[in-house]
């Protein structure tokens, strides 16, 4: 069987049919600078991308739920001479002499959304460490394609003249098409693998899998070890990576967080860790993003705060959580993150979401959202008692409630919602 280059549940397209598309992208692009894409189409915006590249021009790729106020905003920018959404626009070319950029939305749900701005090499740079054995595989696309992770997934695919299946999250249906088209590499959120396990229907067998990798959020002991039980890939990894920071951390040793070896010394990659007093990682690379659109200063060069806050135990690093995402209940700061890692601990809960409740008294307090493996009974009092001998008395969850799945973002992350 011939192999394909873009894989969907129903259909799938050729490389030679994508190349056709990137040459159309080519031509609509060649007397443009600065161009703004918002597509809900994946090979639209994939051949965009390496049309883009291919001219060594600026390209902006915008969520397609970008509000179209939003919209608006931004295309008031004067730099940008074609914009490809609802309907084509173009505006006069600009005369400023600006580097080409990859522009990638780093949030565009709630607030002004930010535009990260990467040089072209930079972003394709995780090509460059997939290893032969890995070259002419099929991946499976897991992450919001217009992101960064996935973006990443793309060009490790892509110039290895791999292969890609896109399901977006219907997960027995992803199950069933991993095997149909022999999908040997996997990188995924910590929540996208543990749905993809859970929703595995019992009769189906299970791929062999090359390389599984996490990332996107914490990863700990339990979902390493779940991967390594229920695929068994030959390689299990994760990685740290964000928007701005690019890919910093690549763990190999099937244990979570990372060596403290990895602090103070520049890696293969040129990238450096530091830990701030506040305990914040910050990271300085060649992959890192050279600032953001209209900002006033380059972060070229510079220590990037990445927002994620970690501890050392055992000549290890652990990520903790969000330095914004704490919750303030009686006036004590927690980690939700912290509170999830202890749920999941307990032997009758597959997952669980932790999140702010809003209270009059105390500011906030901590609810959770748990998901009971099968057969097993739901006892909040008692998943209580069991916290309160893993956690101090603030940290565990004054409400407790059960679920049978967890909404997810597109970049296959859980929606921490307050409520």
């Amino acid at each position: 069987m011939t192999k394909d280059f873009l894989y969907f549940p129903r259909h799938s397209i050729s490389r030679a049919a994508f190349h056709e598309s990137v040459q159309t992208c080519m031509a609509e692009f060649k007397l443009h600078q600065q161009v703004f894409i918002k597509t809900p189409s994946l090979p639209v915006l994939y051949a965009a991308l390496i049309a883009a590249k291919e001219l060594n021009i600026s390209l902006y790729l915008c969520p397609p739920t970008l509000s179209g106020d939003q919209v608006t905003k931004l295309l008031t920018d004067k730099q940008i001479s074609l914009y490809l959404g609802d309907e084509k626009q173009e505006f006069p070319a600009s005369t400023a002499e600006t580097p080409p950029f990859l522009g990638i939305f780093t949030s565009a749900t709630t607030g002004e959304p930010k535009i990260a701005l990467h040089r072209w090499e930079a972003v394709e740079s995780s090509a460059f460490f997939v290893p032969p054995a890995l070259h002419g595989k099929t991946w499976l696309l897991s992450y919001a394609p217009w992101g960064y992770a996935g973006i990443q997934v793309f060009f490790a695919a892509y110039n290895t003249q791999g292969a890609i299946y896109y399901g977006e999250n219907h997960f027995e249906q992803i199950a069933s098409d991993l095997l149909k088209y022999q999908v040997e590499i996997i990188s995924a959120t910590p929540t996208f693998w543990r749905m993809l396990i859970t929703a595995w229907p019992p009769q189906l067998a299970r791929p062999s899998l090359l390389q599984a990798t996490m990332g996107g959020e914490i990863v700990d002991q339990s979902t390493i070890d779940l991967i390594d039980t229920f695929f068994h890939p030959l390689h299990l990894t994760h990685i740290y990576a964000s928007t701005e920071a690019g890919s910093a951390i690549v763990v190999s040793d099937r244990k979570a967080g990372f060596p403290t070896s990895f602090l103070g010394k520049t890696s293969k990659s040129g990238t450096e860790l530091r830990i701030t007093k506040d305990q914040e990682l910050e990271v300085r690379s060649p992959q890192c993003m050279e600032g953001y659109l209209h900002a006033s200063s380059s972060t070229k060069d510079q220590w990037i705060a990445t927002g994620d806050l970690v501890e050392i135990k055992d000549a290890r690093v652990y990520f903790v959580g969000r330095k914004d995402g704490r919750i303030n209940t009686g006036g004590r700061k927690v980690s939700p993150e912290e509170i999830e890692q202890a749920i999941k601990s307990l032997p009758e809960i597959e997952d669980c979401l932790v999140y702010e409740q809003k209270s009059a008294l105390v500011g906030a307090l901590i609810a959770a959202d748990v998901m009971m493996v099968p057969e097993a009974l739901f006892d909040e009092t008692l998943i209580k008692q069991k916290l309160k001998q893993i956690l101090e008395d603030y940290k565990v969850p004054h409400l407790i409630r059960r679920v049978n799945h967890f909404a997810i973002s597109s970049n296959g992350k859980k929606i921490r919602h307050i409520s």
